[in-house]
């Protein structure tokens, strides 16, 4: 454009050679010049303008491409950031779990130590409470189980007395001769008892109170088990079972081996004056007498009353 200017505005100034004819003819001459002129200068002013709109597209197109890469750029380093942050924020989280898994060990480990002694005693006692407890109850059902078995088959021999067997005398003779040791054995007992009570030195009379003489009595291991309570299916006392084995052989003779052996022994401590003391010591035998002829035919039950 600067070119096209610069030839223009020289032909402009140039003059012709000779003096012109003819005066309209040179200013028509003239005039096309800058006709001409101007002509050129406006097609080198578009020109320009096109070449310069060109460049400012060009140079739009080039910030425009800036601006993407720019942004992709920003927003990888936005995705990298995130993607750290969160690589950092598992990593935390890891650590907190790790921590939490640790504080568990930890209490787990506290639960599973060992107990103090004094614990240990506690959980001990504890336990053998609990185990004596459920022993008790176990061995009440089957004490009432065996006195149920106890109670029909002494109901079905009690109507089939053809099926009781046969003992022999010699049989009968040993469980007498036990029973008789034994209620000796528990006649120095209650002998030895009722001196303690009463304080009295051996060879001295004295006399014991009602209560004195039934609690010596109920202490005597061969008679314990008919002043309970609840009843026993099956007794731990060895002399308690020969005393009624001997029933079952010969109801009126058991009678009469505890009358002089233990129950007259009872009688002669008391006071002929303790009139109390003395229907006591009548009821226990009479409920022993009872308690006996429970298990025997109706006629030995009837001898040893009469």
């Amino acid at each position: 454009c600067a070119e096209v200017t610069e030839s223009t505005a020289a032909q402009l100034q140039q003059t012709p050679g000779g003096e012109a004819e003819d005066c309209l003819e040179g200013d028509s001459a003239a005039a096309d010049r800058y006709v001409n002129a101007a002509v050129k200068a406006s097609l080198a002013a578009a020109s320009a303008s096109n070449a310069a709109m060109s460049a400012a597209i060009a140079a739009v197109e080039g910030s425009r491409q800036c601006t993407q890469a720019l942004g992709s750029n920003t927003q990888a380093d936005g995705k990298k950031g995130d993607a750290e942050d969160k690589g950092e924020d598992d990593e935390a989280e890891s650590a907190d779990e790790a921590d939490e898994k640790d504080e568990e060990a930890v209490a787990a480990e506290e639960k599973r130590r060992r107990p103090t002694p004094e614990e240990a005693a506690a959980n001990t006692a504890k336990r053998l409470v609990e185990q004596r407890h459920n022993n008790h109850k176990v061995l009440q059902r089957l004490n009432s189980e065996i006195l149920g078995h106890q109670q029909n088959v002494r109901e079905f021999l009690r109507h089939n007395r053809q099926l009781i067997p046969e003992v022999s005398g010699e049989s009968k003779q040993k469980v007498a001769g036990l029973l008789q040791a034994y209620a000796r054995e528990a006649s120095g007992e209650l002998r030895a008892a009722l001196a303690r009570g009463c304080g009295g030195r051996p060879g001295e009379r004295a006399f014991a109170g009602g209560n004195e003489v039934l609690a010596a009595l109920q202490s005597l291991p061969m008679l314990v088990p008919f002043f309970q309570s609840n009843s026993v299916a099956i007794s731990v006392s060895v002399k308690a079972r020969i005393l009624k084995m001997s029933a079952l052989h010969d109801l009126p003779l058991a009678m009469r081996v505890l009358d002089q052996e233990i129950f007259a022994v009872a009688r002669q401590a008391l006071s002929k004056d303790d009139s109390e003391g003395l229907r006591q010591v009548s009821k226990l035998q009479a409920k022993m007498q009872a308690d006996l002829s429970s298990n025997v035919a109706e006629e030995a039950a009837a001898e040893a009353a009469g």
